[in-house]
């Protein structure tokens, strides 16, 4: 039987890293190349080999590993998606998979590399839950995130950063070029770590968190971080300061809190930055993320409060709507009511109107023990499962009757709305 036409596929894979000795095969214990070579291989009955963009060391996760493999053409993308994820172990996860260029590798064709590090200095971070996870400091005081931040910056740019791997590449030398690093607080307990560079030794990431973190804690001198970098620069003479003995030498962070999470190509990366379940960072000190957030609450608020307003028809007398004059209102803007809804109306025989329309939507009913939910409550809570009370302001202006309207039957004289409002969750907060 002929050789089939094989197609070239690549796929962004996760792993829990805790049970795996790595990425790369070991002649003993299990790896995840191991792992996804034999589905892979049973999958298409034949034997593969897989490359990866980087290999991780033993007990760190990936949430971003790009891989590579070879396939028969008459295999889709969505077939070999289905199938691996069926055959791999639980503790492996393959995100996406597609067709690319023949000539792609995931290693040689990745233009950086994004690295995330999990560590706590609260209480919190002795929990159970996180271990495996998330590096316990066991800190006698909080870490400020503003120094860690002041202290890495001598890090970014070129360096050799020998002196902060275990073993490095011969055949590529020790020269990094690091992009950014970010510190920020991403859950209460939690530091989170962000660093991007173009190629990153063994052990580099786990190297520098541990010396950064000892240096803002007060157990390394604040010169000590340079000192390391410039032991490691051969082009560069040694600080005049330096003692005879040099800097003592790094001891790296724990593996577990270490997470692969994404690679950047020519097109860009091949996923977000984040950590999923743990953590998703947008900017250097998260402002961008909490107003994200603040702008899609009252986007979806606006969006649920406009269908309501929409939909909603003015009440007659027969449904307990009281009415009042303009005097009644005065210059209020604000209104707060108890009944479901009301109509004030102003002006007399043929001049313009405007009105007010109040709602207040709750989902509790106190007064017959029921549940009384209103199209609005429905609508915010398919986004905002929290909230228990909708209040939506509702102003009108309609257009003047003519002097025939006077005499004949009423026609729709709504000219245009304006609604507003606000929602409030079951501890209590005012979302608007």
């Amino acid at each position: 039987m002929p050789d089939l036409p094989q197609a070239r596929f690549r796929a962004t894979i996760h792993y829990d890293g805790t049970a795996f000795r790595g990425w790369q095969l070991q002649r003993e214990g299990r790896t995840v190349q191991r792992e996804v070579e034999n589905a892979l291989s049973r999958l298409l009955v034949s034997e593969r080999r897989v490359l990866a963009a980087g290999r991780t060391d033993s007990g760190v996760h990936a949430v971003g590993q790009e891989i590579s493999f070879e396939a028969p053409n008459t295999w889709s993308s969505v077939d070999l998606h289905r199938g691996l994820n069926a055959l791999l172990p639980d503790d492996a996860w393959i995100e996406q998979l597609d067709r690319t260029e023949p000539d792609f590798h995931p290693r040689y064709s990745a233009v950086a590399r994004r690295y995330e590090y999990l560590a706590s200095d609260r209480p919190e971070g002795s929990s159970p839950i996180l271990s495996g996870r998330v590096w316990d400091l066991v800190a006698p005081r909080a870490l400020d995130v503003e120094k860690l931040t002041e202290i890495s910056s001598c890090i970014l740019g070129e360096h050799s950063f020998a002196a902060f791997s275990k073993s490095g590449q011969p055949e590529r030398g020790t020269l990094c070029t690091l992009e950014s690093v970010v510190w920020e607080r991403s859950l209460p307990g939690l530091l989170h770590f962000t660093v991007v560079a173009d190629r990153f030794l063994h052990r580099m990431v786990r190297y520098l968190v541990a010396t950064i973190i000892e240096v803002a804690a007060g157990r390394r001198g604040p010169e000590e971080l340079g000192r390391l970098l410039a032991e490691g620069d051969e082009s560069e003479p040694p600080p005049p300061d330096r003692s005879i003995d040099g800097p003592r030498p790094p001891v790296p962070a724990p593996a577990w809190g270490l997470y692969l999470t994404g690679v950047r190509y020519a097109e860009g990366w091949n996923r977000s930055p984040g950590i999923p379940g743990m953590v998703r960072p947008a900017t250097r000190d998260g402002r961008l993320a909490r107003l994200s957030s603040v702008l899609g609450v009252t986007l979806l608020l606006g969006l649920a409060i406009g269908w309501a307003l929409a939909a909603q028809r003015e009440p007659s007398a027969s449904e307990g709507v009281e009415s009042a004059t303009n005097a009644d209102l005065g210059e209020t803007t604000s209104l707060s009511v108890s009944s479901t809804s009301w109509t004030a109306s102003s002006g007399t025989g043929g001049g313009a109107e405007s009105r007010w329309a109040v709602v207040d939507q709750s989902v509790g009913d106190t007064t017959s023990g029921r549940d009384r939910v209103t199209p609005t409550v429905l609508a915010v809570r398919q986004v905002l499962p929290s909230v228990v009370s909708v209040s939506v302001f509702r102003h009108e202006r309609m257009r003047a009757r003519s002097f025939l309207e006077l005499f004949g039957p009423s026609r729709d004289r709504l000219v245009s709305g304006l609604g507003s409002g606000f929602a409030i969750d079951d501890r209590g907060t005012i979302l608007t």
